[in-house]
C-alpha cells in the first residue's frame, strides 16, 4: 500500500516509531467504525471507502492523506477534521462523561467555539458510530450558534444516519430542541420558513422512546403554571416555555391570545427574582433574547399593521434594555451567553428594520457600523442572505470612501 514518505533519520526515532503506531491503530479504528456502520462488514465497509480491503488488512504504515480521508469521508467527517482526529494527543482529551457536561454548558452559553472543540474531542474519543453521531449533533448545534441553519442541517442528517447511542438520549434531546427552536427563531436571515427537519424528526423519536431533556420534563405543566418551583425556574424550562410561547406567536393561526403577554411576563420574573451569578445571567440571556427576536420577528412580518404594535415594540425595547443592563453589570462568567445572544439580537434588529425599509446607510455613525460588522464576523451565514449581503456591501462601501476621502483630503 503507499505510504507516507519517511527519511531512514526519522524512522529509527523511537519517539517517531510511537507516534506512526499511534497513527496507524487511530486509523485502524476509524476503519473499524466503519465497519460498524456496515453491519459488522469489512467488505462493505471497504467498498463505501473506495479502498482495497487487503489494504487495511495488511496495514503496517501510516497510510496516505488520501486513504485517510476516504474513510473520514465515510463517517461524515472532512479531510481536516480527520486527520486532527487522528493527530489529537491523547494526554490532552478529556474524559467522555466529562466532554457532555462540557457540551450541556456550552449550549446554554450559546457558545459556539466550546461546542465545536467539544464536536472534534468527541470525535477523537469515538468508540463505536453512534459516537460520531453525537459529535456531530454537536457540531450541528455548533453551526447554529454560528447562524448557519444549512450546515446545521446537514450535520443533523449525519447525526440521524450514524445513530444516537440510548445513553445519550438527554443531551441528545436537549441539543435537537435547540437547534430546532434558533433554526426557527434565531436565524431570520436564512428565511421565514428556515427548519431543520432532522432535527424535528429527532425531536420526535426523543419523545416516542421516552428521551427527555432537562426541558421537556417540565414542559407538560410549564405552559399552565408559572410557579417559582425550581423545576418550572430552571434555565432549560424557562427557555423551553419562552420558544413555545414564540411558537405561538408566530404560527400562522396564532394559537394563544396572549403570548406576547406571556413572554413579558417570563422576562419580568427574571428580572424581578433578585438573583445574580452564572445561572441567572443564562436564564435573562435566553428570556431576552427570545422574546426580542419573537417581537422583531413579529414586526418585521406584520409592519405597522398589527394591533400589537405598541405591545411588540414595548417588548422588543425591554429585551434590549435587560440585555445592555445585564452586559454592564453581570459577573465575567455570564458574558459568553449575554454576548452571544446580544449579538444575534442585535442582528435580528438590523435584519428587520432592513426588511421594511428603515435603514438610511448615510445615518449611520461608526457605533452603528461597529455592531453591524461585529454582528455579522459573529454570523457569517448571514451576509448571504440578500437583505444583509447588501446592507453590508453599502456600510463596508462607504466606509472605504469615507477612509479615502479623508486619505486624499489631508
Amino acid at each position: 500500500m503507499p505510504t507516507a514518505p519517511e527519511s531512514r533519520r526519522h524512522a529509527e526515532n523511537p519517539a517517531h516509531r510511537m507516534l506512526c503506531s499511534q497513527l496507524l491503530g487511530r486509523t485502524q479504528g476509524l476503519f473499524g467504525l466503519v465497519v460498524q456502520t456496515c453491519d459488522g462488514s469489512r467488505r462493505a465497509a471497504s467498498s463505501l471507502v473506495d479502498v482495497d480491503l487487503r489494504t487495511f488488512e495488511s496495514m503496517r504504515n501510516v497510510p496516505t492523506l488520501g486513504v485517510v480521508a476516504r474513510v473520514g469521508r465515510a463517517l461524515g467527517l472532512e479531510a481536516g477534521m480527520t486527520v486532527e482526529v487522528l493527530s489529537t494527543s491523547s494526554v490532552a482529551l478529556t474524559d467522555a462523561s466529562t466532554l457532555r457536561a462540557i457540551v450541556h454548558d456550552a449550549d446554554l452559553d450559546d457558545d459556539a467555539v466550546a461546542l465545536e472543540r467539544a464536536s472534534q474531542r468527541l470525535q477523537s474519543l469515538a468508540q463505536k458510530p453512534t459516537d460520531i453521531g453525537l459529535a456531530h449533533l454537536v457540531r450541528a448545534r455548533g453551526c447554529v450558534a454560528r447562524g448557519d441553519v444549512e450546515a446545521s442541517r446537514k450535520a443533523v442528517d449525519l447525526a440521524m444516519a450514524l445513530g444516537i447511542a440510548t445513553t445519550d438520549r438527554n443531551i441528545a434531546a436537549q441539543l435537537a430542541e435547540t437547534i430546532h427552536f434558533e433554526s426557527l427563531l434565531g436565524a431570520p436571515w436564512a428565511g421565514d420558513g428556515a427548519r431543520n427537519d432532522g432535527a424535528e424528526r429527532l425531536m420526535s423519536i426523543a419523545a416516542g422512546a421516552g428521551m427527555t431533556s432537562m426541558t421537556s420534563m417540565t414542559s407538560m405543566t410549564s405552559t399552565t403554571s408559572m410557579t417559582s418551583t425550581t423545576s418550572t425556574t430552571s434555565i432549560t424550562a424557562r427557555r423551553l416555555r419562552c420558544w413555545q410561547f414564540a411558537q405561538d406567536v408566530l404560527a400562522p393561526r396564532p394559537r394563544r391570545a396572549n403570548a406576547i403577554e406571556a413572554l413579558s411576563h417570563e422576562l419580568e420574573e427574571v428580572l424581578s427574582s433578585g438573583s445574580t451569578g452564572l445561572e441567572h445571567g443564562r436564564a435573562l440571556a435566553w428570556t431576552a433574547s427570545i422574546s426580542a427576536m419573537t417581537a422583531l420577528k413579529l414586526r418585521a412580518r406584520q409592519g405597522s399593521r398589527t394591533v400589537a404594535t405598541d405591545r411588540v415594540m414595548a417588548l422588543i425595547v425591554a429585551s434590549e434594555l435587560a440585555l445592555e443592563s445585564a452586559l454592564a453589570h453581570q459577573i465575567a462568567t455570564c458574558r459568553t451567553a449575554l454576548l452571544a445572544r446580544g449579538t444575534r439580537v442585535a442582528l435580528c434588529e438590523w435584519w428587520t428594520r432592513a426588511c421594511l425599509g428603515e435603514i438610511d446607510v448615510c445615518m449611520l455613525d461608526d457605533m452603528d457600523v461597529e455592531e453591524l460588522v461585529r454582528a455579522c464576523l459573529h454570523f457569517p451565514s448571514a451576509t448571504r442572505s440578500p437583505l444583509i449581503g447588501a446592507l453590508m456591501n453599502s456600510v463596508v462601501g462607504d466606509e472605504i470612501n469615507r477612509n479615502q476621502n479623508f486619505t486624499l483630503d489631508t
